[in-house]
């Protein structure tokens, strides 16, 4: 059973909801409850109520309406359940998996880069363990965007702040990037072989987490942005969240090779590493959030004295850290395989 940690991330998303609607000032819950009837009253079960109370053919037109829409749905899931009947099972595709093409395989060139990309797309899409991380820096981004907005009213960095702040979030999952792999790590040990091999599977790794967070930290600059009412800030902090999100990759793949650690396969609230290890755990985390603090500063300061143009230099200064903290990363880690791997290999 996977379904747990979804069960707590939602959990923790709701709780906070009666805060975030306390804050929002609604003032009003009768206006409120009014607005939430009119989005409901266009769902099949709202269309169905008022369809009673309509009567005649507009009732008529709307039972009919939500008939269709049954009709169409029952008959997309006949296909989608036939064809789940009848399409092999992933675990008897073995010989088929390199004939596969995705999107790595579109776009690079047949290698280990190509490898390692579509390998972490398909464990970020899979396993429960990526997706409840991806999922928690969605939403504490979400939390403190409401937050901040609603407190301070929203200004002209809060766009800049708000996306900053969740490409931090997001580049804090690689921190570890070996600890998911857990007894499995020895093979891309073989695989890699070479100190070179090595920063070729941090760069497919750091390419597949590229691939989902710039498009998510574009769509948070774009929103905040709209959302406080300052549009000229979409560019400047769509740049800004690229910049910290090459820092912290390359933060992170030196975190992952100096304090490495097992990744429990049950996660709980209390704990993220296997026994003996939750300091290193938290020494990783927390270094590493101050090591990207550190050295965000060269464009962060200038920020907060207006120079906004100084965000168009943002990605290259993050893409710059990103390639020197893989390389150093690759150099100490290809040392230190041994240790590394016994490190993620811990019993949970």
């Amino acid at each position: 059973m996977t379904c747990w940690p979804w069960r707590r991330c939602w959990s923790s998303l709701l709780a906070q909801l009666p805060n975030l609607l306390v804050n929002r000032g609604f003032g009003d819950p009768v206006a409120l409850l009014h607005g939430l009837a009119g989005v409901l009253r266009w769902t099949p079960p709202g269309m169905l109520a008022h369809a009673i109370t309509d009567g005649g053919l507009l009732g008529l037109g709307e039972v009919a309406l939500v008939a269709l829409v049954a009709v169409a749905v029952a008959v997309l899931w006949i296909k989608a359940l036939s064809r789940a009947l009848v399409t092999p099972d992933v675990s008897t595709q073995a010989a088929s998996v390199r004939r596969e093409s995705g999107l790595a395989d579109r776009f690079l060139p047949d290698g280990p880069l190509a490898a390692v990309v579509t390998k972490e797309l398909k464990y970020i899409r899979r396993e429960p363990r990526y997706r409840i991380g991806w999922f928690s820096a969605i939403v504490v981004t979400v939390i403190l965007a409401f937050s901040l907005t609603n407190q301070g009213g929203g200004g002209f960095g809060t766009p800049i702040g708000l996306t900053a702040l969740g490409a931090g979030m997001i580049a804090l999952q690689s921190v570890n990037a070996f600890g998911i792999d857990g007894r499995s790590m020895w093979m891309n040990a073989v695989a890699f072989g070479t100190e070179r091999g090595l920063a070729a599977d941090l760069a497919g790794r750091h390419l597949a987490n590229a691939l989902i967070a710039v498009p998510l930290l574009t769509v948070t600059a774009v929103g905040s942005s709209l959302y406080v009412g300052h549009p000229e800030a979409i560019l400047p902090a769509a740049l800004a969240g690229w910049g910290v999100l090459g820092v912290g990759l390359g933060v992170g793949s030196v975190s992952s090779v100096v304090l490495p650690y097992t990744v429990p396969d049950r996660m709980n609230a209390f704990t993220g590493a296997a026994p003996g290890q939750g300091g290193q755990a938290f020494a990783s985390a927390a270094g590493a959030m101050v090591a990207v603090a550190v050295l965000v500063l060269p464009f962060v300061v200038p920020l907060a004295f207006g120079l906004t143009w100084i965000t168009v230099l943002a990605p290259f200064y993050g893409l710059l850290l990103e390639t020197l903290g893989r390389r150093l990363a690759a150099r100490v880690g290809f040392r230190r395989t041994p240790e590394l791997l016994a490190a993620v290999s811990k019993p949970t």
